[in-house]
């Protein structure tokens, strides 16, 4: 009875968080349904191609692997070109939530540091720390990391199983073999995960799941390579300068150069601050720790996150792993830390997730204004090829090629991008490939810069900057069409949403 109360507060106290944060984004927009970053838009528009095109573009245009999950975009197809399209990624990502609060309601009962209390306190506290993990605001952005988050927490809830002697459920070996074809990451807490597993006995099994999830990656990153791809996809590698340096074959030295810097940039964002305070509080656990083999697992997949992994953007990176190591310290510390201190460890740790949450409805606002914009400029007016740096939301259902000048979903970008000559090269590429129109912030001004380039317009979206840009400028590589460009770029004036404002020069 106690177990069913929990988890009526818990499902309906849910309910209602995403019933308002929806409310919230549909009453900004005017009816309008978003997700809050520009992302979520690239698995739609690579969706809409499969199963035979892996690009975000139509084949023989500029191509690249913009995913950085294996299966995600395949479970997005069978709605992708259905009018349900636009919320294929919020459908997929709910169930992931659903999955997420089953399996905290399961690791409650195991790890919760006031077993005396009632249901009620139960479940609001499942609920609140369903908030500080930032899964509310996980589910809006329409990618994988809800199911990332839930394949993490059912690893983490075999491994206390194991802790205590028990044999781990069936899901325990799925979310281990899934975890890496959700998100890379995962790699990080499913291999020691199955180390653990060895060491208490379950040998076979653990080398079986450990060579089959082993195997899927492999095979990818065969199909990734006889496309013309890396080992890894473009938009991993992107971000990663560390699997970057190991894909391109450099030295170890440039490599380990690479962990170093990656591991300092992280600081940036106050969530890897954070991150670290879990580390330390794991380390200094493991003097009078008994369940030594579980600490050493959680340490690991924290430290393979800050040295490989990414920070901030929406705290979608890292909300996985802050969950496993909150929860971890929770049940490891039982008896030895107050239940009061390790609930506000978590708070502190977790405000940056009740931060997200909050912006949730007003980064969606800022999606639908400048993304959608765009889209409709360049599918509606424009109607040729282009190149821009935020690409989602441009290459979803415009038939026309959009190139990546940031290297996600071109792999010969890319490749090129950071390269000395990059400011010749890709300024050329574009004139070779008949690129007219580049839509980009500012920031290409540093980057490539061409005499020649004519800016004719500029988009400005009132309010304070959140997780997209606010002022998109129109470059012309030719400026034989400026007179084309600003007769277009008038026509939109029109249709422009509220706050935002339109100069054509």
């Amino acid at each position: 009875m106690k177990t069913r109360s929990a988890e009526t507060i818990v499902f309906a106290g849910s309910a209602l968080i995403f019933a308002l944060i929806l409310a919230a984004i549909l009453y900004l927009t005017g009816g309008h349904f978003a997700y809050i970053l520009d992302d979520t838009y690239i698995y739609l528009a690579l969706a809409e191609n499969l199963p035979f095109n892996y690009s975000v573009n139509a084949p023989g245009a500029e191509a690249g692997a913009a995913s950085s999950s294996i299966i995600y975009p395949y479970l997005l197809m069978p709605l992708a070109r259905t009018p349900l399209a636009l919320f294929a990624p919020l459908l997929v990502s709910l169930v992931g939530a659903v999955l997420v609060l089953l399996l905290l309601l399961d690791l409650e009962r195991k790890v919760l540091p006031l077993p005396d209390a009632s249901p009620l306190t139960r479940g609001l506290l499942v609920l609140g720390f369903a908030v500080l993990i930032n899964m509310f605001g996980l589910i809006f952005t329409g990618m994988e990391h809800t199911l990332h988050m839930a394949s993490a927490l059912a690893v983490l809830s075999g491994l206390l199983d194991l802790c205590e002697g028990r044999k781990p459920r069936w899901w325990f070996w799925l979310a281990v073999f899934a975890g890496p074809l959700i998100r890379y990451e995962a790699l990080a807490l499913s291999l020691p995960a199955l180390a653990y597993a060895v060491s208490c006995g379950y040998i076979k099994r653990s080398l079986c799941v450990g060579a089959l999830m082993l195997g899927a990656t492999i095979v990818f990153s065969f199909y990734l390579v006889s496309l013309g791809y890396g080992w890894l996809p473009s938009s991993v590698l992107t971000k990663s300068m560390p699997l970057a340096t190991v894909s391109e074959g450099m030295s170890s030295f440039t490599t380990l150069q690479a962990l170093f810097f990656n591991f300092l940039l992280n600081f940036k964002e106050p969530t890897a601050w954070m991150h670290a305070i879990l580390l330390l509080v794991l380390m200094s656990l493991l003097p009078k720790c008994r369940q030594r083999g579980l600490l050493v697992v959680v340490v690991l997949a924290g430290m393979g996150h800050m040295l490989l992994g990414k920070f901030g953007w929406a705290g979608r990176y890292h909300a996985y792993v802050l969950a496993v190591m909150v929860l971890a310290i929770f049940y490891l510390a039982r008896g030895r830390i107050k239940p009061s201190t390790l609930i506000e460890l978590a708070i502190l740790v977790g405000s940056t997730g009740l931060y997200y949450t909050a912006i949730t409805p007003i980064s969606a606002y800022n999606v639908y204004r400048y993304h959608d914009t765009l889209n409709n400029f360049v599918v509606n007016y424009w109607q040729d090829d282009i190149a821009a740096f935020d690409i989602g939301y441009l290459a979803w259902r415009n038939p026309h090629a959009v190139v990546d000048l940031f290297g996600l979903a071109s792999e010969r970008i890319r490749r090129i991008v950071h390269k000395p000559d990059a400011a010749v090269v890709i300024p050329q590429l574009l004139a070779d490939e008949k690129i007219d129109l580049i839509i980009a912030e500012r920031k290409l001004e540093a980057y490539y810069s061409r005499p020649e380039w004519r800016l004719a317009g500029e988009m400005q979206l009132d309010g304070q900057l959140w997780v997209t840009g606010l002022n998109p400028r129109f470059y012309l590589t030719n400026p034989q069409r400026v007179q084309e460009l600003r007769s277009k770029l008038e026509a939109l004036r029109p249709h422009l949403p509220a706050g935002v404002t339109l100069k054509v020069y």
